[in-house]
């Protein structure tokens, strides 16, 4: 009773720890900006104590009040409530039987009360939970993770804004489809909006090089089956920030570059994520007409992420404003008669100590994140490489002096064809892309990215189809074959490699 007693109080009550050092503290966004951070991917807080499936004695007290209280307690004592007050909470099949009580389709707003009252006051717990500046901003929505469900194995999709949760014709998670583009469609049917989780995890290659080419394993639990879901239009968005950028990002450039104006998010997976030991490390930035309020801020947010109105980072560097020709991401493609030149205009900021400093002993990080400005540093100076990407490869770049100002940039862009282009600072923040349609073309940018994303597909297959069941893999092979021929008439149509 006594371990129990304890990891309630631990559960229920604001955290406190010492403040972290000035060079380490996030760049907050002015207001007039109005962008708004969420945490997209939190365990819910009896997975640190529960496996998949199996109910505890923990498991039985996370419920919405001391979610909040332990989450909101990582981010006062970190000092960024101010950035990600906003939170999803993803529930997998670790508690998935007691928790799903909680996906109720509505935000929960704190209740200024520690759950099991009686049990905290049998402990001496005399804290007692007040309202904070923010709290009309600050909520939680409980949504899915499809980890350690049937399909496991072929990538974790995020179920965002679906109403049921019960997927038709299943008793339990086990009876759920052995792959996951039944579930996407499921969702989809529903309005919910879905993206695949951490997708760099299954990724990584000898390369340092954005794009490569090097044809990953896709044996971990990263974007897998996403290949093939996307090229039957079911993939919203991808998530990263767990992974190295060059693993999350490559094979984002790819599917860019055949074109799929999918945008990516931010994610930590708190608290099991790698190098992700603290909430908040890489968060996603919407841009809202207003702040985001109740059931209808969470649908404008979510939303928001659909279109691309977004950029996702460490909070320590931000693309404000980012426009080309006036066509603002997330706004829609910008249309072009004929090759040309095009103007970006982009509102940026970002924030370095004036020292070096190791990022590996942020506060904010508790172990090793790869995301983090002080990685793109410039030698000894404050300056960090503000990059403009076309296509995937940097045409044009820029120093910039990271002291937290914002600066407003013009930069002109030669455009040859149809074109997907973005603003980053590596490995601290990222924008959504903006399509340029050049003569009502699609972009079909890359025959290699198109050959890439095929063979992936093919690796798939050879490696996960007999995780699929029997009674699900005639379906699934005529998907995969499927997908085959959308990246096979992408490679004819593309315009280089």
């Amino acid at each position: 009773m006594r371990s129990f007693a304890r990891a309630l109080v631990d559960l229920c009550c604001f955290l406190t720890a010492p403040e972290p050092s000035h060079q380490f503290v996030r760049l907050n966004v002015p207001s007039k900006y109005y962008a708004y951070a969420r945490n997209v991917h939190i365990k819910a807080i009896s997975d640190l104590n529960v496996g998949p499936g199996v109910r505890g004695p923990v498991a039985e007290v996370a419920v919405p009040e001391s979610q909040y209280s332990s989450d909101y307690g990582w981010l006062i004592s970190l000092k960024s409530t101010k950035s990600v007050p906003y939170c999803c909470v993803l529930v997998w099949a670790g508690g998935y039987y007691y928790e799903r009580q909680f996906l109720t389709g509505h935000v929960y707003r704190p209740t200024y009360e520690l759950p099991f009252p009686d049990l905290q006051s049998a402990h001496n717990v005399t804290l007692r939970p007040a309202r904070a500046p923010r709290d009309v901003e600050s909520l939680i929505r409980y949504d899915v993770e499809q980890a350690a469900f049937p399909s496991n194995r072929l990538g974790h999709p995020i179920l965002l804004r679906i109403r049921n949760h019960s997927y038709p014709g299943g008793h339990g998670i086990l009876d759920w489809p052995s792959w996951n583009l039944p579930v996407l469609e499921w969702a989809r049917r529903q309005g919910g909006v879905s993206g695949y989780a951490h997708v760099g995890h299954s990724l990584v290659v000898n390369s340092s090089q954005l794009p490569n080419y090097e044809i990953p394993p896709l044996d971990g639990l990263g974007a897998n089956e996403c290949l093939v879901d996307v090229a039957h239009g079911y993939v919203d968005f991808l998530a990263g920030g767990e992974s190295r950028p060059v693993a999350d990002l490559n094979v984002w450039y790819h599917l860019l570059s055949c074109g799929f104006p999918i945008p990516m998010i931010g994610e930590t997976d708190f608290p099991v994520g790698a190098g992700t030991r603290v909430m908040g490390t890489v968060r996603t930035y919407v841009k809202l007409d207003n702040p985001p309020r109740d059931d209808a801020g969470y649908d404008a947010w979510v939303a928001g992420i659909q279109a691309g109105r977004l950029y996702f980072g460490d909070g320590r560097s931000h693309l404000l404003d980012v426009r080309a020709n006036e066509v603002r991401a997330g706004e829609g493609p910008l249309a072009m008669s004929r090759p040309g030149r095009i103007n970006l205009s982009i509102s940026v900021a970002a924030l370095l100590d004036e020292n070096p400093v190791n990022p590996d002993e942020d506060p904010d990080v508790q172990g090793f994140a790869y995301w983090h400005i002080e990685r793109g540093r410039i030698g000894p100076s404050r300056r960090v490489p503000l990059e403009v990407v076309v296509n995937g490869y940097v045409v044009e770049r820029r120093e910039l002096t990271a002291d937290g100002r914002v600066l407003n940039l013009s930069i002109p862009v030669q455009i040859r064809h149809s074109s997907w282009i973005a603003i980053r600072i590596l490995p601290s923040v990222h924008s959504a892309p903006i399509f340029v349609i050049v003569g009502g073309k699609p972009v079909r940018a890359s025959r290699r990215s198109a050959n890439w994303c095929l063979a992936c597909v093919d690796v798939l297959w050879r490696k996960h189809s007999s995780r699929i069941r029997e009674s699900e893999r005639a379906a699934a092979a005529e998907a995969w074959e499927s997908a085959r021929r959308v990246y096979r008439d992408i490679a004819i149509e593309s315009v280089s490699d």
